[in-house]
């Protein structure tokens, strides 16, 4: 694959499936040509006040044809930073 192109979009016009707004990066890579070609653009939105991942979405297209198995979006409802320690689970 060639070298990714990366690009910040205005973190006005970003938002999630849950109407929260964020930076959105958009890393889009190609390559190949003709029936070969293959592209895939994955998208983050970023809640840039508390530096965490809202949701991704990834679109691979195979000859301009999405790739169902390859492709897919993720949002994430519930995330944050703790100030605890991680625990180990007890084993069974």
């Amino acid at each position: 694959m060639s070298t990714p192109v990366f690009r910040l979009s205005d973190t006005s016009r970003a938002g999630d499936d849950l109407s929260r707004s964020g930076a959105a990066v958009v890393i889009d890579r190609s390559s190949g040509t003709g029936k070969t070609a293959t592209s895939a653009k994955l998208r983050l939105i970023v809640d840039t006040g508390r530096m965490v991942l809202l949701s991704q979405d990834q679109t691979v297209t195979v000859n301009d044809k999405a790739l169902a198995q390859k492709s897919y979006s993720k949002t994430l409802v519930e995330v944050g930073w703790t100030n605890s320690q991680p625990a180990v689970p007890a084993l069974p």
